[in-house]
């Protein structure tokens, strides 16, 4: 008997990244030194890269009756990478962060956002676990008495914050040759503590010693705070995502941020399909398609009480996606469940089905509640660099997260920044193919190296 999985629910999709760069030019006082670990990175720190839209240099990479920029996320031509590894093995990555953190790390931010996804309203939005995670952990790195437990971190949060930037700073790149073309996937991400005012004054020796850890600081008058971050992350990563929110008085800024792209050389299949929108109209819209009933696609598949999970890979990358049972609304499913459930049960199956394109941007998520929620009253945020005769009543004002991710066919790319605002006060079987038609709501989680980087809930793909 068939099974039918098609995703017209909307989706989630998480993404994670890291950045250890040279010392960025910014008009403001910096310290941001790179450390130099094995696998070989590059030579130069102002390197050209190709970051707005899927395509690469290749005039055969898109056809001439499409316009490219209307691909990708709009984000800069080139970008200035600092210093990146090369083609990073798989198992060179996290190692400085222990299999059960990494799990524990997953499994508490996927519950903690659980409750930010089960919003009723229609809208399509994304969530990044992985610059929540660089934020926090970056905070917790330069601080005291915060419940590292909470938050999933280890009882060294210095060696996660350093183990997450080590491992989401790399590109994959592979010369074009005459019937391929050229590839560029990366991944980056960085960390900055942003002194703002005069308040609460920076050390200098702390300051050497956080970038140990690959973390960035950064000294910055109140008036011209939010300008100087933005440089910052526009030249350390390309970011080009507006921060969210704004320091409005003297205190501290610590900023998590990534960004990825994951470039298909010839793009992925794609075609046109049925997708239910929650207001019972329906629409034919752009899709990858995969498997067919001669030769239906092995994919990673499981079963929950009110959906279904499945994996379809990109290049480097692979894609998550929850689809709620056919008259089961989105918000009823638990991303953080079926995603425990996937990783747990999922086993190799026959299927056929698609996934629509999608984009989803979400400039000011909310997150305080969340981190609130997790304090003890007894933190000492900043200690770590702030000068000792600093009073430090540092408290949490605000935490917001603004994240950009799509889908299309020449595969995927995302952004985001979380701001953390400071101040004073198995074998397949052998059965008909699963029918997987990706034709109502969905989540979608993009994932490398099975850490969710992105969260996408899609309702509304193509309108």
């Amino acid at each position: 008997m068939k099974k039918s999985l098609f995703l017209l629910a909307p989706l989630f999709v998480l993404c994670a990244c890291g950045t250890i760069v040279n010392p960025t030019p910014v008009s403001s006082e910096i310290v941001d030194i790179s450390k130099s670990e094995e696998p070989i990175k590059s030579s130069s720190s102002e390197e050209s890269i190709k970051s707005s839209s899927f395509e690469d240099d290749s005039e055969e990479s898109v056809s001439h009756e499409e316009n490219p920029s209307q691909y990708g996320l709009n984000m800069e031509n080139s970008d200035k990478t600092g210093d990146v590894y090369y083609n990073f093995p798989k198992n060179a990555r996290y190692q400085q962060l222990s299999l059960s953190t990494k799990e524990n790390l997953i499994k508490t931010t996927l519950s903690d956002f659980d409750s930010y996804l089960s919003d009723s309203n229609n809208k399509d939005y994304v969530i990044s676990p992985a610059s929540y995670a660089l934020a926090i952990s970056g905070l917790s790195a330069v601080s005291t008495g915060i419940n590292n437990t909470a938050f999933g971190l280890s009882s060294s949060p210095s060696n996660d914050v350093k183990s997450l930037l080590n491992s989401w700073n790399f590109e994959v790149k592979k010369e074009s040759s005459e019937n391929s073309s050229a590839e560029y996937n990366y991944i980056r991400s960085a960390v900055l503590h942003q002194q703002v005012g005069d308040t609460y004054k920076f050390d200098s020796t702390k300051r050497v010693s956080a970038a140990d850890k690959y973390i960035s600081t950064l000294v910055s008058p109140l008036a011209s705070a939010k300008n100087q971050a933005q440089d910052f992350f526009k030249d350390k990563i390309g970011l080009s995502l507006n921060i969210p929110g704004e320091a409005t008085q003297d205190g501290v800024v610590t900023y998590g941020a990534l960004k990825m792209k994951d470039f298909v050389p010839g793009g992925l299949s794609s075609s046109n399909d049925t997708f239910n929108y929650q207001d019972g109209s329906k629409a034919t819209i752009p899709v990858m398609p995969f498997g067919t009933i001669y030769y239906p696609k092995e994919l990673k598949y499981a079963n929950g009480s009110n959906f279904e999970v499945f994996q379809v890979g990109i290049e480097h990358t692979s894609m998550i996606i929850v689809l709620p049972n056919k008259d089961v609304a989105i918000e009823d499913v638990s991303v953080s469940n079926a995603y425990s459930l996937f990783k747990e049960q999922g086993k190799v199956e026959e299927t056929i089905g698609y996934v629509p394109f999608f984009h989803a941007k979400s400039e000011n998520v909310n997150l305080t509640k969340i981190v609130k929620s997790k304090l003890n009253g007894s933190e000492s945020f900043c200690s770590g660099l702030l000068q000792n005769t600093v009073v430090n009543d540092l408290q949490i004002d605000s935490v917001l997260q603004a994240s950009d991710f799509e889908f299309n066919k020449y595969g995927v790319c995302g952004e985001s920044i979380t701001a953390v605002y400071l101040s004073g006060s198995a074998a397949p079987e052998e059965h008909e193919p699963i029918i997987l038609n990706v034709d109502r709501p969905f989540y979608a989680i993009s994932v490398m190296d099975d850490f969710p980087l992105f969260i996408s809930k899609v309702n509304n793909p193509n309108r």
